[in-house]
């Protein structure tokens, strides 16, 4: 759950390696844009996903359904994207973002509120998750230790960034993202990734139905298909938890494959 210790951890920073991965991933160091549609990805993955919430997720004692969890992780992830891409706006809208560079224009500071923003906001007990429930009542005594690992996380990348500069963070958490969690919601694979599962769901013989067979019955929400696909961009923690549930589960929503971007030269 914790962080990786020791020096594994800050060589996973240098600049070299990280422009070589991402161009491997199909990212240009320089495309800030793209850099910052991921990072929020690889923060929901390092500091929330990837903790005790997946001990309260997985095994028959589960706390919480697959359905539930892909709504409460794209919560999630809105709330870091809210917190991030704020702290770049001005120089959004004036264009002035064109390359990594000019991310270290930015104090520590910015990335520090950013963080501490939604920290706040996501990792507060009294938080209502998509299912209903507080995070408090899904955690019980074990919310602190959520807390503490998110916090640890936060302090790690605060670190990195004052020594290796703003941008560096940046790359890496983009580069988490676009390895750990490529086709969740808010990625800029997101859109082709809805495409392909109602292409599928409109298919009956599509291969993938070979398996399990095609369902006998679609929840209620899929008969409107422009409504579905719409809440499927914009906002998939607003989905039922039987519709949910469905696009994970004999959906097979997780399994759609996209080809690999190409590898940036």
């Amino acid at each position: 759950m914790s962080r990786p210790r020791g020096n594994t951890f800050g060589e996973s920073f240098d600049v070299k390696v990280l422009d070589q991965l991402l161009k491997q991933f199909g990212l240009h160091p320089d495309d800030v844009v793209t850099l910052l549609r991921y990072a929020p990805l690889g923060l929901t993955h390092l500091a929330w996903r990837n903790s005790v919430l997946e001990d309260w997720h997985a095994g028959p004692e589960s706390r919480i359904s697959d359905g539930d969890m892909f709504r409460t992780n794209a919560a999630t992830t809105e709330v870091f994207h809210a917190n991030l891409w704020p702290a770049f706006a001005e120089d959004f809208a004036a264009a002035d973002l064109l390359d990594r560079q000019a991310l270290d224009e930015y104090d520590v500071d910015v990335l520090e509120g950013a963080f501490y923003a939604a920290d706040e906001e996501v990792f507060d007990p009294e938080r209502v998750l998509p299912n209903g429930m507080t995070l408090l009542e899904l955690g019980g005594e074990e919310v602190p230790l959520l807390q503490e690992h998110g916090a640890r996380q936060f302090e790690a990348l605060l670190e990195q960034a004052d020594e290796k500069g703003v941008h560096v963070v940046v790359s890496w958490l983009a580069l988490r993202g676009a390895v750990s969690c490529p086709q969740w919601w808010l990625s800029p694979r997101w859109p082709s990734v809805v495409d392909a599962f109602l292409n599928r769901l409109d298919d009956n013989e599509d291969s993938f139905w070979s398996l399990g067979g095609y369902p006998e019955a679609l929840p209620a929400e899929f008969n409107d298909r422009p409504g579905i696909r719409r809440t499927l961009l914009t906002a998939p923690y607003d989905l039922s938890a039987d519709a949910a549930q469905f696009c994970v589960g004999p959906g097979g929503l997780r399994f759609i494959r996209l080809e690999q971007p190409l590898r940036v030269g």
